[in-house]
């Protein structure tokens, strides 16, 4: 279902790859070049196709939190959005990933609540791994390592699917 047409691209909310369903705001794994590397994750802000027909997506690259300067202290389920976008065919998805992105209200007064939460996460993603199932990721910060910082997420313009990236405004 075509969109509006940006810089003589016509965008899409939505794509089948592979028999599912991509919308903008989904997170998908990509095959890179490196055959070593794991598959990069990114979390798709817009899809669009372009005057000669391909079929592209624009997305922010989300690192896995061994890849930041946490390394080895990090939860293999969490991911970091960046402010690192790029294009990509969208043949070369690999799969669609679960990334649940998550508001984490802060204060003391709701830390018992957080970590009531953090224990039925881990039990729910242990019985998950138990039963061979895929890895589900979560995202709850914007890691920026040329200011030093992880952030809370810019979630109220996250994947809109408009055709406008965040990330892109923020580099230029």
């Amino acid at each position: 279902n075509p969109g509006k047409v940006i810089l003589g691209k016509t965008i899409y909310s939505r794509a089948i790859i592979h028999g599912e369903t991509i919308e903008a705001g989904s997170a998908v794994m990509v095959d890179e070049d490196d055959d070593d590397a794991l598959p990069a994750i990114y979390f798709i802000e817009y899809m669009y196709e372009t005057k000669n027909g391909a079929k592209m997506a624009h997305g922010r690259m989300m690192q896995r939190g061994s890849e930041t300067v946490l390394g080895n202290a990090s939860n293999e389920r969490e991911v970091f959005l960046t402010n690192n976008c790029s294009d990509f065919q969208l043949q070369d998805v690999k799969q669609l990933v679960v990334v649940e992105i998550r508001k984490i209200p802060w204060g003391y007064n709701h830390r018992k609540d957080h970590l009531n939460a953090g224990r039925q996460d881990r039990a729910r993603a242990e019985e998950r791994k138990n039963k061979g199932l895929p890895l589900e990721y979560y995202c709850k910060s914007l890691y920026w390592p040329e200011k030093g910082a992880f952030f809370s997420l810019p979630s109220d313009g996250m994947g809109l699917g408009s055709g406008i990236c965040q990330s892109c405004k923020i580099n230029e």
